[in-house]
């Protein structure tokens, strides 16, 4: 019986279009069939936000509604994701039959929303879901719903292009849902636009519904009658044209309600339609949150939701009609200001599948509602290249309306004729209010410039709360002279803000522009413009000044070094157009001067460098002075940082030796030689550099120095020279001195009078007792060393003994035990078991005769004792040891073998 209405059904509608395609006065344009399925892959946001943005899981509500609507042989598929993601359907699957299509609805149950948004796991985990298609024919979306922005603990700088780049390899379009303004970003619109989907703001989770009915009615070409929601109780009208019946094959009436509400729906007649009702080809009415019912061929006239309890309910008509308008554009988001061009055509299906565009039999009108509720109609729509319209006679009718201002929601119905035949279009837009830049500064003033730069600031006004701004912002500036630059502005709390030191005077142009910048995920492509005027004071600043050539502070300089010029480096800038004269004054530097005059010349905005002498008199004495360096110029500039300080310290290097010191009796194993003496002294030195001294010895005959001059090192130092005779020296006194002169003039050797430099040479005996007797007694000490070596290495050559007590007992008598010193064996090896040989027998019939080998290894000083398992198993806890193994026997650890338990304890060593 079903097939035959099937059939019945299928004449009818073939009947309808014989009979419709001979009323066509206009020329059509034919176009390519349509793919006859589709498949769907739904991407769930269930992030912790979610427990505020959509608290009664309307996202899976629609969804719901959305799989509802779809056809025998479509194609469904979904996932959710957080932290992490998880398949909802397994697998792209099929819809078979009304069972099947309930079964796939029945899975989109809602869990606890929690955790971050990642979305890169998501549209990796849709890749390989979307693998899973069976369908080759079918037009395969992706719609992609969230509430934020992607987010992900350590989130690093390539997370969102590398998300991206999956987006792109699934190679579908990725229709994305964006829930609340804070997931209206410049990454969502990045996905879309790339993958050939679009962006659809929604601006609560009550918007859901519409927003997936505008993606299902762009996929198959539906019409979706119905708008808003209601509260209970009331009465929702869906009236169905007679005119249009001949085209439509099948009705889908959906309703989206919160749990209390009951929703009945009654047909033109006044009759109740229940899921069981024969006209209804399928029905879902067991979700507390959703209703829906598929009737073919529906009766003309007015259809009736009657909405009863407490609560509120969405009520949507979805026609599958083979006539129908489709809204070109505008779809999603636009700048609130900017006009909307509407284009619309009509479109009929024809019985092979194909459709042809209605181009002279068409006319369309529409009304528009703004976001306060008022509305603006629109009677005419154009195919004549008027109007907005772009090319004349191609079947697309448009229309321009300029009236955007408003930001919020705009709603648009269309209402077309085919002749006399009613069809209708609606679609909704966001017209987002974009925020303008306001300067702070540069103000439009003149401005007198020296070193400080001319700070920059803007800021963002008429930011709603919540919105997204993305991107940055750069200052274009144009000097008097028509040289452009650009100035990269920082982000500083709300602001953006940067600093500009001009190099000319006159009026300079600055045009902020944004850089990548998005609002809300739309290209924000503002800017705004000021001029200021600005006189650049010329300034000739000091840098530096160095006293002495060394990059160091060192401020001490010797008084002969002043009095030849002690050299100070000066470097100055200067931010004058043209070459500026300067000169170098003294203040208060007594007994001091310049030893170079002026003026130098410092080049137009170049930096010099100067290089001059203090001069000191001749009646410089050792002190410390202080005084000024003062910059001056008779040019037309500003002086900064002209005046140096300039302290330094003079003295005369004053070489000081004392503590003279002479060796002549038994010196290091030379005890035997009197040929040489050994001459020390020790040295002080103020000089800042190494100094060379002239050394003599007078008052010993045929005797002189190693060295006739010498090194003195800054600071304390450590001299050794030889007193050395022309034959060896004869035992004696012999009484010298030690003349110092410095080479250098204006070095000070201290004391004036010579160094007295005596010393004594003794005979043989007396001189090398002492090193005799410590060379005795260093034989004894060798002697004794290599003795206790050797008795060492034929102790560490004997094997150790194994000592320590093992106490053993029986398993199930842990309170008879039995201790056995294993020192008393007096031996590196120990056998234990159950009879002979073993040296430790236990009377345990479950033993070998000899079950375990004791036996000492010697690691270092160290001496362990180990066990090797020669009998049976031997077990520790819950480890085994098999038979060949060796383990270290560790202090009061239990071990067991067979029915005996036992441990170990040593002894003490010393």
């Amino acid at each position: 019986m079903k097939k035959r209405t099937q059939v019945v059904y299928s004449l009818i509608i073939l009947l309808l279009v014989l009979t419709t395609a001979g009323i066509l006065s206009a020329p059509a344009e034919a176009q390519s069939a349509q793919a006859n399925s589709v498949s769907v892959l739904f991407i769930l946001d269930d992030s912790g936000s979610m427990l505020g943005n959509d608290p009664t899981n309307l996202r899976y509500t629609a969804a719901k509604l959305f799989i509802a609507a779809l056809d025998d042989g479509d194609e469904v598929g979904a996932i959710r994701f957080s932290t992490t993601s998880q398949p909802i359907i397994a697998q792209m699957t099929p819809i078979a039959n009304p069972a099947n299509q309930a079964g796939l609805i029945d899975l989109l149950k809602p869990v606890a929303a929690d955790g971050y948004t990642d979305v890169k796991a998501a549209f990796e985990l849709a890749e390989s879901t979307l693998k899973t298609s069976t369908s080759s024919g079918s037009r395969k979306i992706v719609i992609f719903l969230t509430d934020g922005q992607p987010e992900v603990p350590n989130k690093s700088a390539s997370y969102e292009q590398e998300a991206l780049e999956v987006a792109r390899r699934l190679n579908v379009p990725v229709y994305a849902i964006a829930l609340t303004n804070a997931s209206q970003t410049s990454f969502l619109t990045e996905v879309a636009g790339q993958t050939g989907g679009q962006v659809l703001p929604a601006h609560t989770a009550n918007d859901l519904l519409d927003r997936y009915l505008e993606i299902l009615k762009n996929l198959k070409d539906r019409t979706v009658m119905g708008a808003g929601a209601v509260s209970s109780p009331a009465q929702v009208n869906l009236t169905l044209d007679p005119a249009l019946m001949p085209y439509i094959s099948k009705v889908t009436f959906i309703v989206s309600k919160e749990a209390g509400v009951t929703a009945r729906l009654f047909d033109p007649s006044d009759q109740e339609i229940f899921p069981e009702n024969s006209q209804v080809s399928f029905a879902v009415t067991s979700d507390a949150g959703f209703a829906a019912y598929s009737i073919p061929f529906p009766a003309s006239g007015e259809w009736r939701f009657k909405i009863s309890g407490s609560g509120s309910a969405q009520v949507r008509a979805i026609l599958h009609s083979r006539l129908r308008t489709r809204i070109i554009s505008p779809a999603g988001m636009v700048e609130a200001g900017q006009p909307l061009r509407i284009v619309v055509n009509l479109i009929e299906e024809q019985a092979d599948g194909s459709t042809v565009k209605i181009v002279g039999d068409a006319s369309f009108t529409a009304r528009v509602t703004l976001p306060d509720g008022s509305r603006q109609s629109l009677d005419t729509f154009y195919d004549d290249g008027s109007h907005g319209d772009l090319t004349a006679g191609d079947g697309n009718f448009s229309r321009e309306f300029v009236e955007t201002s408003q930001p919020g929601s705009y709603s648009i119905d269309v209402a077309g004729w085919k002749g006399v035949i009613p069809v209708a279009a609606s679609t909704r837009v966001e017209a987002i209010g974009f925020p303008q830049i306001v300067i702070d500064q540069p103000l439009n003033q003149l401005y007198e410039v020296r070193t400080d730069p001319i700070p920059f600031s803007i800021h963002l006004e008429g930011m709603a709360e919540g919105s997204v701004f993305e991107g940055g912002f750069l200052a274009k500036i144009t000097t008097p002279g028509g040289h452009t630059s650009q100035l990269e502005l920082v982000p500083q709390g709300d602001a953006y803000v940067g600093e500009f030191l001009p190099v000319e005077s006159g009026l300079h142009s600055v045009t902020f522009l944004a850089v990548k910048a998005y609002f809300q995920g739309l290209p924000f492509q503002k800017e705004a413009t000021v001029s200021f005027e600005d006189v650049t004071i010329a300034q000739l600043r000091g840098l530096s000044a160095q006293l002495g050539l060394s990059n160091t502070n060192q401020q001490r300089f010797e008084v002969q070094q002043a009095q030849q010029g002690i050299p100070l480096v000066v470097t100055v800038q200067s931010t004058s157009p043209q070459e500026q004269p300067v000169n170098f004054n003294l203040e208060g530097l007594a007994g001091f001067s310049l030893q170079e005059t002026g003026p130098f010349v410092v080049s137009a905005n170049g930096q010099a460098t100067f290089t001059l002498h203090l001069l000191g008199d001749a009646q410089l004495q050792p002190g410390a002075y202080a005084g000024t360096l003062v910059l001056a110029s008779s040019g037309e500039v500003d002086l900064v940082n002209n005046r140096f300080p300039l302290a330094l310290e003079l003295f005369i290097p004053t070489l000081t030796f004392s503590d003279v010191e002479v060796q002549s009796t038994c010196v290091e194993g030379r005890c035997w030689q009197w040929s040489t003496v050994r001459l020390i002294l020790n040295s002080q030195s103020t000089s800042l550099h190494p100094e060379r001294v002239d050394i003599r010895l007078a008052g010993v005959a045929g005797a002189s120095l190693s060295a006739t001059s010498i090194e003195v090192q800054p600071g304390s130092a450590r001299i050794e020279l030889e007193i050395q005779p022309q034959t060896a020296f004869k035992p004696g006194k012999y009484e010298g001195q030690i003349e110092l002169e410095a080479k250098r003039p204006g070095v000070q050797v201290l004391p004036v009078e010579p160094l007295p430099a005596g010393f004594q040479v003794d005979v043989f005996i007396k001189s090398c007792s002492k090193p005799l007797i410590i060379f005795g007694i260093s034989l004894l000490i060798l002697a004794i060393i290599i003795i206790v070596a050797v008795k060492k290495v034929r102790d560490r050559n004997r094997p150790p003994l194994v000592t320590g007590t093992l106490t053993y007992w029986e398993s199930q008598r842990p309170n008879q035990t039995t201790s056995v010193d294993l020192s008393l064996s007096n031996s590196p090896v120990i056998q234990i078991g159950r009879a002979e040989p073993s040296q430790v027998m236990i009377p345990d019939d479950t033993l070998a005769d000899i079950h375990l080998t004791l036996f000492t290894e010697r690691l270092g000083e160290e001496i362990r004792i180990k066990m090797k398992v020669v009998g049976g198993p031997l077990k520790k806890g819950y480890e085994t040891y098999q038979i060949g193994d060796e383990v270290e026997l560790e202090q009061n650890a239990d071990y067991q073998m067979g029915n005996t338990r036992f441990n170990y304890v040593p002894d003490f060593q010393i």
